[in-house]
């Protein structure tokens, strides 16, 4: 059996024969493991607005008729590890797994926070009890997706109640070429008279990896506000005095995080139109990717992927003595 696994390293070419097959193709998985314990640096991406298209692709495996791998491309923001199977790789149900493993790793819904600052706010509770937004607020909200009742909502709902109306009403959502994006915003979670921390709201935005925060006050926002573990990229947009609809974007992340595209333009302002909500939508999506290499996520995925290699290095195992008995 001659095999190739091709990834961002270089290629790692091997042939299995007669007794050192089950040895071999597990020194293979183990050197898959090592080499892609934890997810692919994001691109470099362009840095207008215009190519931020471009950062819309990447390859994954998928399986043929005959039981072989071949590359095709697939919708995705950052790239996932490419593997290359050649034909002689005659078992269909083992190609199969190898796929299964890979999509594992691909993810086509996210749920991202918004918080709305009002002018004068400074502490995490005042931020978290505004009940409504700016006119501002809301014209953001229409640029970021769709408002939707909550209640038999049937699409991706990213935690929220869609029997009950316990998460509040109505939420903004919203299709981006073949993801689907759920926001958690503060001002449409319940509020609680009796509770000034809000903990109903933190429950939901606390636990997003990226938080938007529309900042309507004239001071800077600081993320050591926000007491949350899980909260890693903090993407602040605040509406440039004197204009329509334009706004101004910062970005701060937390320890691990790695860079990801597409680049801010320079200046960072951004009006309201489509090119700009396809650059915020493809920069949320791999931001959140990105932090997956934060300490407090790569540890658990790299355990993750540990123990699905070795169940693929058990299946392969038995289809080799099934295959000896036979």
């Amino acid at each position: 059996m001659r095999a190739l696994v091709r990834t961002q390293y270089g290629d790692v070419r091997f042939v299995v024969r007669g007794s050192t097959k089950q040895r071999r193709l597990q020194n293979l998985l183990e050197m898959w493991s090592n080499k892609l314990g934890s997810p692919e640096t994001p691109r470099t991406q362009p840095e207008n607005v215009e190519k931020s298209q471009s950062t819309i692709s990447e390859s994954v495996v998928v399986s043929s008729a005959n039981g072989t791998l071949q590359s095709s491309k697939q919708l995705g923001i950052v790239p996932q590890s490419v593997m290359k199977v050649t034909k002689n790789l005659k078992n269909p149900a083992f190609c199969s797994q190898l796929v299964k493993f890979e999509r594992s790793h691909l993810s086509y819904t996210f749920k991202f926070g918004v918080l709305y600052v009002k002018e004068g706010q400074s502490t995490e509770n005042e931020m978290f009890s505004n009940l409504e937004g700016s006119h501002g607020f809301d014209n953001f909200l229409e640029l970021l997706g769709d408002r939707v009742r909550l209640k038999h909502w049937r699409s991706f709902r990213g935690g929220l109640d869609t029997q009950n109306d316990l998460t509040g009403t109505e939420s903004i959502y919203t299709q981006f070429h073949r993801y689907e994006l759920m926001f958690h915003v503060s001002t449409l979670l319940p509020f609680s008279n009796d509770d000034p921390q809000q903990l109903e709201r933190k429950r939901h935005i606390g636990n997003d990896v990226v938080l938007l925060i529309f900042n309507d006050s004239k001071q800077p926002f600081c993320p050591n506000i926000l007491q949350s573990h899980f909260n890693h990229v903090f993407v602040v947009i605040s509406p440039v005095p004197s204009a329509t609809r334009k706004y101004r974007i910062a970005i701060a992340t937390k320890f691990g995080v790695r860079p990801s595209g597409p680049l801010l333009p320079h200046p960072a302002i951004l009006d309201h139109s489509e090119k700009t909500r396809e650059w915020l939508l493809s920069k949320l999506i791999n931001l959140e990717r990105a932090a997956m290499h934060a300490p407090a996520f790569r540890s658990v995925l790299s355990t993750s992927r540990k123990y699905m290699l070795q169940d693929l290095a058990n299946f392969a195992k038995t289809f080799s003595k099934s295959k000896n008995k036979a």
